[in-house]
């Protein structure tokens, strides 16, 4: 099975349209997840209109998008309106092809655990509720206007909750609840915020307001310890290895970028993305887009970038374990040194960084 990871997308349909959904068919996807602020927004009527335009794109192409939230959604709006509607994996059906993962959800896929952790701290919280009010305040100045003219009296809706969602991160109080539901280990993780340990090098929501959420998903880190940890938020792409557990327990926390829209300085498309293979022996491989793009001038002609990356990276956790020589597609593994090719040509220069790197 073979799961496309996508960052924080925040309602844009042409980026889904234009990158995404193509690049997930162009690497066989069989499903894909988005880590959060996905652009659950239907108190708007283009939030609507986004969801639908989007779930026809993705039945057209026969694969179904399972989002978490972020701090940006209205994830409370989508529970009321469709929090009935679960599939056979307790999934939230919100359009034929579009799923929401419920807080704190667990499940498998090929016989693999995961979890979704959504929601985040909004370091524009202020921003959002001084707009919410300006916005009622007009409506409210425009509607005087009208019954001073004569005009029949109209309804003014509230604009709380329309641009900051107060449930928009988890309680103490329910993450504890989710945790004694479910204290067992897990395969993944997505979750939109990261886990406070993790160093993404470049972090502007190291702020003392987001440090509880981040604590909290720590505290899920190591209990849960997880081969992978996927999240968004940061709009910002790092990979990084934590111990997770007191043993020799490792997790690898891949953060994944955002659309095109919200995108920050140096930003790169294929900083967005990640595919992750759940392959039947019990492996599990990731491969980000920015390492797949670094290796499409360098893997060896002919070879399909997609799977001869696959390819490379299994025959690099091979020997980053120390295992016995072996040949793998064509690839060489010695029990020492870097893989070669069958040729005997060593592995493209940019490989030889990984057996330093995270994946194992």
């Amino acid at each position: 099975m073979r799961v496309f990871i996508a960052g924080d997308t925040h309602g844009n349909t042409n980026w889904w349209l234009s990158y995404l959904l193509p690049t997930a068919k162009a690497h066989r996807a069989d499903v894909i997840v988005q880590v959060g602020d996905f652009g659950f927004w239907e108190h708007e009527p283009d939030g609507i209109t986004y969801l639908d335009r989007l779930n026809r794109e993705a039945a057209a192409q026969c694969i179904v998008i399972y989002a978490l939230h972020g701090n940006h959604d209205n994830w409370s709006d989508t529970m009321r309106r469709y929090g009935h509607d679960r599939d056979d994996d307790g999934f939230v059906r919100v359009r034929s092809h579009i799923r929401y993962i419920p807080q704190g959800h667990v499940w498998t896929w090929a016989g693999r655990s995961m979890r979704a952790f959504g929601g985040a701290y909004s370091l524009d919280k202020e921003w959002r509720i001084k707009t919410e009010r300006k916005r009622e305040a007009a409506a409210w100045s425009r509607e005087n206007e009208r019954r001073a003219a004569g005009k029949a009296p109209r309804d003014v809706p509230s604009f709380a909750d329309t641009l900051w969602f107060r449930d928009e991160e988890m309680t103490d109080q329910e993450f504890t609840e989710l945790m004694v539901a479910h204290i067992f280990t897990v395969d993944v993780v997505f979750s939109h915020d990261k886990p406070r340990g993790s160093d993404p090098g470049l972090d502007l929501k190291n702020e003392p307001a987001c440090h509880p959420n981040q604590d909290r998903l720590q505290l899920a880190l190591h209990t849960h310890r997880p081969r992978f940890w996927f999240h968004g938020h940061l709009h910002h792409a790092y990979t990084q290895t934590l111990r997770s557990g007191d043993d020799d327990t490792f997790t690898d926390v891949i953060g994944l970028s955002c659309d095109d829209a919200a995108r920050p300085r140096f930003w790169r498309p294929y900083d967005c993305w990640a595919v992750l293979d759940l392959l039947d022996d019990e492996r599990m491989v990731v491969t980000t887009g920015r390492l797949l793009e670094e290796l499409k001038a360098e893997v060896t002609p002919g070879l399909p970038a997609d799977d001869g990356l696959r390819t490379i990276t299994l025959a690099i956790m091979r020997a980053k374990r120390g295992t016995p020589h072996e040949e793998h597609d064509g690839w060489d593994l010695p029990a020492d040194g870097l893989p070669t090719c069958g040729c005997g040509e060593e592995l493209p220069g940019v490989l030889k960084a990984i057996l330093d790197g995270p994946l194992r």
